[in-house]
């Protein structure tokens, strides 16, 4: 159950409010988990200026399967230490109370703490069996969808495209749909357009989109 909190807008100063997620459940909430990986994590659209982004607030992640508990929990979360210790409590006690005795186990109490985004969404998908060169393949296919959301003209990006025809894939595909999804969530409705733009581009010419057009998959 989210709660509703009050944020202030940093483009424009306007105060609103916004429900915010403090417990990301994936046997409760099996899509939390794509959510979180993706970075569509407590995402507000200002009503005043249409600014949008993502809430540096803190969240626990959990999966009862691979007894993971992971807490979010940025330094400017807390004034000092037992402040950010007291909130991290409130977190585990809010998921442990949820949960039937026999479901309340150990792991829960000595929840695994970070400090960025980038380094709990490595630990799910350490859990999970990959290695920190697959994560480092999909950082380099997100930095291959910047370089050509940047390409400075139609030709520029179709001869990107026909460079890393071989590492275009469904991975690749997958991403690209996952920020056109946050793009839309967030209201950024020209990043959306190009994200759209580059997608129906890669259907066309690359070697995996033909494939998914041909599967039917657009």
């Amino acid at each position: 159950m989210p709660m509703i909190t009050r944020v202030t807008c940093p483009n424009c100063k306007n105060q609103f409010q916004t429900p915010v997620e403090q417990v990301f459940d994936i046997q409760a909430n099996p899509e939390a988990k794509m959510q979180v990986l993706n970075g569509l994590v407590n995402l507000a659209v200002c009503p005043h200026c249409q600014m949008a982004g993502p809430l540096n607030l803190p969240f626990l992640y959990h999966d009862a399967e691979k007894e993971l508990a992971l807490v979010y929990m940025p330094m400017e979360a807390g004034r000092d230490d037992l402040e950010r210790q007291q909130a991290i409590g409130k977190l585990t006690s809010t998921v442990i109370e949820d949960l039937p005795p026999e479901e309340r186990k150990g792991y829960l109490l000595q929840p695994q703490v970070f400090l960025t985004l980038e380094n709990l969404t490595n630990k799910i998908l350490e859990a999970d069996g990959i290695t920190p060169e697959m994560i480092e393949a999909q950082k380099a296919k997100h930095r291959l969808l910047e370089r050509m959301l940047e390409a400075t003209s139609e030709e520029a990006l179709e001869a990107m495209i026909k460079e890393n025809d071989e590492v275009i894939n469904s991975e690749l595909f997958n991403m690209l749909n996952a920020n056109m999804q946050m793009a839309q969530a967030t209201g950024q409705t020209e990043r959306f357009q190009q994200l759209a733009n580059l997608h129906n581009k890669l259907l066309e010419l690359s070697t995996e989109g033909r494939a998914a057009k041909g599967r039917g998959e657009t």
